[in-house]
C-alpha cells in the first residue's frame, strides 16, 4: 500500500517537475502496460506468483527514486520498465495463494 502510495503522489507530480520528460515517461509507462499485458501471463506462469509480485512492485521503486533526480532519460527508461513491471503485477493479483 505504501509503494502505491509513493508512486501516486509521484505520477501526479512528474509532469510538474520534469515538464516534458515527465509526460513522455507516463506515456511510455502506459503504453508499454498496455502492450505487456499480453505477455505477462506466461511470463508470471514460468516466475510463480511470489516472485512475480516481487519484480513487478520492484519498478514502481526505482521509478519513484528515478523521479527524484533530473535525469530525462533514466525517466523514461523507468517508465517503461514500470510498465512492464505493473502488467505482471497486475496478473499476480488474481491469482490465488494457497
Amino acid at each position: 500500500m505504501t509503494l502505491f502510495t509513493a508512486f501516486n503522489t509521484t505520477q501526479g507530480y512528474m509532469t510538474t517537475f520534469h515538464k516534458g520528460a515527465g509526460f513522455w515517461s507516463l506515456c511510455v509507462l502506459y503504453t508499454c502496460f498496455a502492450f505487456s499485458n499480453l505477455i505477462s501471463p506466461v511470463v508470471v506462469s514460468k516466475l510463480g506468483p511470489r516472485l512475480g509480485l516481487f519484480l513487478g512492485a520492484l519498478p514502481y521503486a526505482l521509478c519513484v527514486l528515478a523521479a527524484c533526480f533530473d535525469n530525462d532519460i533514466v525517466l523514461i527508461i523507468v517508465g517503461g520498465l514500470t510498465g512492464i513491471g505493473a502488467a505482471i503485477l497486475w496478473v499476480c493479483t488474481f491469482i490465488p495463494y494457497y
